[in-house]
């Protein structure tokens, strides 16, 4: 396995449904790439749940429990699970595109190439809230981020 797509979830069903639903329309099996859901401080009623969701799915995504609370605690297990040389973490509220697999891939293709990253943008359910504009900043490239909230696009 080459690459290990490792997401920490704790109390959020509905979003990581979601998010192993967007990476799967882009097949990671076919890019020799392996998802590790990483379930961390959940009730056991919701872990129960996700285990089940992820056991439908066979051999496409890994379900495993981390009792040690935390994101941190939650990112080193993914790693300890992961036997890959390429890892890559996303939140549990992510929606993927098309090509992001692919692009990232591609990226490690250029053997100087250590880290990289990709616009990171909200999905607002509801109206923008008044206070989010307030966050954001200009970058040297004619996008915007907010280090604050992990979100940045910079552009074309």
């Amino acid at each position: 396995m080459k690459h290990s797509i490792i997401i920490p979830t704790a109390g959020r069903p509905m979003a990581i449904k979601a998010a192993i639903h967007s990476l799967l329309q882009v097949s990671p099996q076919t890019c020799d790439a392996e998802i590790i859901i990483v379930d961390n401080n959940t009730s056991q009623a919701l872990s129960d749940d996700l285990q089940a969701y992820c056991d439908t799915l066979k051999n496409q995504v890994r379900y495993v429990r981390e009792p040690s609370p935390g994101l941190s605690a939650a990112r080193h297990r993914g790693v300890a699970e992961s036997n890959s040389e390429w890892l890559t973490f996303l939140d549990d509220d992510v929606e993927i595109s098309n090509s992001w697999l692919s692009a990232i891939q591609n990226a490690f293709a250029e053997s100087e190439v250590a880290l990289i990253g990709g616009p990171s943008i909200p999905k607002f359910t509801g109206s923008i809230p008044a206070w989010f504009w307030d966050y954001l900043a200009p970058t040297p490239y004619g996008g915007w981020m907010c280090g604050w909230l992990s979100l940045l696009d910079i552009g074309r």
